[in-house]
């Protein structure tokens, strides 16, 4: 990781087509504008681990839901067979 220190005004270059500027020092509290093309998502570490968490919990809903269907399904294909 690279640590870099920059006064209000002054910016960081990522490739071409990312810009990070330092809009704002107060205290301890650093306000910082990220320009980016609009495929790249920016978020929040924060933001990012409960979209992560979030994404996650709804893949493990769709595979408890298609768990069951299969279940079912088996469970009336059994029924099916089991009258023959």
């Amino acid at each position: 990781m690279l640590a870099l220190s920059r006064l209000v005004g002054e910016r960081i270059l990522i490739g071409d087509n990312i810009v990070i500027e330092v809009r704002k020092i107060t205290g301890t509290r650093v306000v910082i504008a990220v320009g980016a093309p609009d495929d790249v998502v920016i978020d929040r570490e924060e933001v990012f681990e409960r979209k992560s968490d979030e994404d996650s919990r709804c893949d493990r809903t769709v595979e408890d839901r298609w768990d069951a269907k299969e279940r079912q399904d088996i469970r009336e294909s059994e029924g099916l067979y089991a009258n023959r």
